[in-house]
């Protein structure tokens, strides 16, 4: 009976060993599990772009009007869309969370009841007073930092495939650094680093992801942003013949921070964070951007060994544009697309909910 009792007791230990096993293997393939959902939202023209303002998603449309989303359903906010319409802007930013508007190239902030007051550009110390020079190519003459926290406003500068650069805004020392970086598209903070992802949507697509810890041991620039605003870097780095070169140049710019990838046919759309980690939306190209992309299929990846593996799919959505506009709050998570007018949208992530929002545009009736 011992002897029949000890095996009973073994085969249920190896019962319970394969049971354990195997729910580690789903568990292995099932490591991430993100909620996904769709919105198809009607519209009369493309946008702008999309931020999150009072806690409401408020889009700028290619006319200058407004519209005022909740966050909880997409459902227009029909009061304080009224309010921002009794202004027509052509562009906005941010600084922080504060949204600022642009009428006729005046400011004004959008305080909490979506009123507007009168807002000088000019008012933080890494801003330039000489606003006559463009700071973009869409002659913009106002800086849009891509981040902000107390430490440092972060903003970038791209070029396309001739280059771009970020710029650190040391607020505590009056200092700036910078880093090439072709384009940065979104920063992200874990601890003490900056996550900063750059994306280039030329031939095949390329993707690189920066981490930033030390942004003082950057090159330090001479504090004029008019000055050096722009690629001014690039002729000195590539001289149109040696890769190994240009590599070393690029090395010795980023100091003691590092590439923790580098990547050509894959074009990272957004990244956000997620479980004290980083996770990427991306598809993988291949193709020239004449046209968007069909079926546009599109992934949720993270970095491993220098490598983004994928952990999730979304649905086949058409989403792409030249300029992306991402924004990165506390809980929150903005990717503004607009590709010639065909696709117009913004993704809203936060935690694990991935929000796809897709503007289909209709003309008004007469």
């Amino acid at each position: 009976m011992r002897v029949k009792s000890n095996i009973f007791i073994s085969l249920i230990g190896l019962v319970f060993i394969l049971i354990s096993c195997q729910e580690t293997k789903i568990g292995e393939k099932k490591e991430i599990n993100f909620n996904k959902r769709y919105f198809k939202l009607d519209i009369d023209t493309t946008i702008f772009g999309t931020v999150l303002c009072n806690d409401k998603f408020v889009t700028l449309k290619s006319n200058g009007e407004f519209i005022c989303l909740n966050t909880s359903d997409f459902n227009t906010d029909t009061i304080n869309t009224n309010k921002l319409n009794k202004k027509k802007c052509s562009s906005f930013y941010q600084m922080y969370d504060s949204l600022i508007v642009v009428e006729n190239d005046r400011d004004y902030f959008v305080n909490s009841d979506f009123e507007f007051i009168p807002y000088d550009r000019n008012k933080y110390s890494f801003y330039k007073s000489d606003t006559t020079t463009n700071y973009n190519n869409n002659g913009q003459k106002f800086i849009d930092p891509l981040y902000c926290d107390s430490n440092f406003v972060i903003a970038q500068f791209c070029a396309g495939e001739f280059g771009g650069t970020l710029y650190f805004f040391d607020l505590k020392d009056n200092k700036e650094y910078y880093c090439p970086a072709t384009c940065a598209t979104a920063v992200n903070k874990i601890e003490d680093k900056y996550i900063v992802t750059n994306s280039l949507a030329h031939m095949d697509g390329s993707s690189e992801v920066l981490e930033i810890t030390k942004p003082k041991s950057l090159i330090e620039l001479d504090f004029d942003t008019v000055k050096y605003w722009g690629n001014f870097w690039y002729s000195s780095v590539w001289d149109g013949q040696s890769l190994e070169r240009y590599d070393s140049l690029i090395n010795m710019i980023r100091g003691e921070n590092k590439q923790i990838l580098d990547t050509v046919g894959v074009l990272i759309y957004t990244s956000f964070k997620y479980q004290k980690g980083i996770f990427h939306i991306y598809r993988s190209t291949g193709i020239y951007y004449d046209t968007i992309p069909n079926p546009c299929d599109l992934y949720i990846g993270k970095i491993e060994n220098n490598k983004l593996i994928a952990v999730d799919s979304l649905c086949d959505v058409e989403i792409f544009t030249y300029n992306p506009q991402n924004r990165v709050y506390n809980e929150w998570t903005l990717y503004s697309y607009n590709f010639r007018g065909k696709n117009t949208g913004f993704i809203a992530i936060k935690d694990n909910t991935i929000n796809m929002i897709e503007f289909e545009i209709k003309k008004k009736s007469n």
